[in-house]
C-alpha cells in the first residue's frame, strides 16, 4: 500500500481528481490509469490495458509489476510479463536497497533535478520505449529508470524504482498535463478538494483542515453555497483556518427547465434544512468521510426524489440568527 500511497498523495496535493477501480471495471472513461507495483496481472487484464492504451489512454506502472498470474504462478518469458510489449521494456533483474542503508546512495536525475532511488531498482533494457532518465551510480549506472512507450494512440510509462514526493509531484504533473488532465484548482496543497456532479451542476468541496489561512485559485466560475460569494475563473478563494466552502458551477439549463418555476410556481413545495456553520465544521472535521457524506446530500437535495431541481441558498449572519442553509425547489 505504501507504493500506491506515494502516487495517491502526490495526486491529492496536486488537486487531481481520481477514482479507485478494480480489474473488472471499465477503463474507457479515463485518460490516465496508474497501477503501481502491479505484481499480479490477472488473466485478461493485460488485454484490457492493451486496449486502453491503443485507444489513446496513458498507463503508468512501477517496479515489481507483471510477475505472476491469477494463481500466483510466475509468468515466464521475462518481466514485466504480459505487460512487456505494452511498456516496451525488458527487466533483467532487480537490486534491493536495504532500508536505512548507510552505504551508497542511489540516485537518478529528471529534468536536471536529482532524486533518490530507494527500496528496489529494476535493471531494464528498452524494447522500443523512450528513456527519460537513467541511474546515476552503482553497477547499473546508465540503465533506464524512467521510460515511456508509444503504443497505438496512447503510451505506457514505467518507474523502475521508488523515490520521494518531490519526484512524484513533478513527474505526475508532466504525465497529467500531456494527457490533458487538469487539476480542480491551483494553490495550497494543504487544502483538500473534491468534485461532485449531478444534473444541477458541479459542486467543488474545499476543506482547510489546518490552523492557518489557505488560498486556492479556481478553474471555473461559481458561487460559494455557504458564504454566498461569487467567484470568477482564475479568482482566489481564501479559506480561514478550519474553513469549508462549496462552490457550485451551474450547468446551463434548457429553455424548458428555465420556464419550469413559472409554470409550476403554485405546486412547488418548500423544503428547509437548517444547519449552523459550526455544526457543519464539526461534522466535516470529525472525519474525512464526512466531507462527502455531509455535503453530498446538499448537492442532491430532497427534491430530487420529486423530480424537481434544487439549489442551496446561503443565508448570511444577522444579529438575531445563526447562518442557515435553505433548500428550495426551483
Amino acid at each position: 500500500y505504501e507504493e500506491i500511497y506515494q502516487y495517491y498523495k502526490a495526486l491529492l496535493n496536486l488537486h487531481i481528481p481520481m477514482d479507485f477501480v478494480g480489474v473488472d471495471d471499465d477503463l474507457s472513461g479515463y485518460k490516465v490509469v496508474i497501477a503501481p507495483m502491479l505484481y499480479m496481472c490477472k488473466d485478461g487484464y493485460d488485454e484490457k490495458i492493451r486496449s486502453f492504451v491503443k485507444a489513446g489512454g496513458t498507463f503508468l506502472t512501477s517496479y515489481f509489476s507483471g510477475y505472476v498470474e491469477d494463481h500466483d504462478l510466475v509468468i515466464t518469458g521475462g518481466y514485466p510479463g504480459r505487460l512487456r510489449d505494452i511498456l516496451g521494456i525488458w527487466v533483467e533483474e532487480s537490486d534491493a536497497i536495504p532500508a536505512g542503508d548507510a552505504g551508497m546512495k542511489h540516485t537518478f536525475a529528471y529534468k536536471d533535478v536529482t532524486y533518490p532511488a530507494e527500496v528496489l531498482c529494476d535493471l531494464s533494457h528498452t524494447e522500443g520505449a523512450e528513456t527519460l532518465s537513467t541511474y546515476d551510480n552503482d553497477f547499473y549506472a546508465g540503465m533506464p529508470v524512467l521510460t515511456c512507450n508509444t503504443f497505438g494512440s496512447g503510451k505506457a510509462c514505467y518507474v523502475a524504482t521508488r523515490s520521494n514526493q518531490d519526484f512524484y509531484r513533478t513527474f505526475l504533473t508532466d504525465i497529467m498535463k500531456e494527457a490533458g488532465v487538469e487539476p480542480l484548482a491551483e494553490g495550497s496543497d494543504k487544502v483538500e478538494i473534491t468534485l461532485r456532479e449531478n444534473k444541477n451542476g458541479s459542486f467543488l468541496f474545499l476543506l482547510n483542515p489546518t490552523d492557518e489561512s489557505q488560498e486556492v485559485t479556481l478553474k471555473k466560475a461559481g458561487t460559494d453555497l455557504l458564504g454566498g460569494m461569487t467567484y470568477q475563473a482564475g479568482e482566489k478563494v481564501v479559506l480561514p483556518a478550519k474553513a469549508v466552502a462549496i462552490v457550485q458551477s451551474r450547468k446551463r439549463l434548457s429553455q424548458a427547465s428555465r420556464d419550469f418555476p413559472q409554470r409550476n410556481r403554485e405546486t412547488l413545495q418548500k423544503t428547509e434544512v437548517v444547519e449552523s456553520q459550526a455544526q457543519i465544521y464539526k461534522k466535516v472535521l470529525g472525519s474525512r468521510r464526512s466531507l462527502a457524506s455531509v455535503f453530498y446530500s446538499l448537492s442532491t437535495a430532497a427534491s430530487d426524489t420529486q423530480r424537481k431541481r434544487a439549489f442551496v441558498k446561503s443565508v448570511p449572519w444577522t444579529q438575531h440568527s445563526q447562518p442557515k442553509l435553505e433548500f428550495r425547489p426551483i
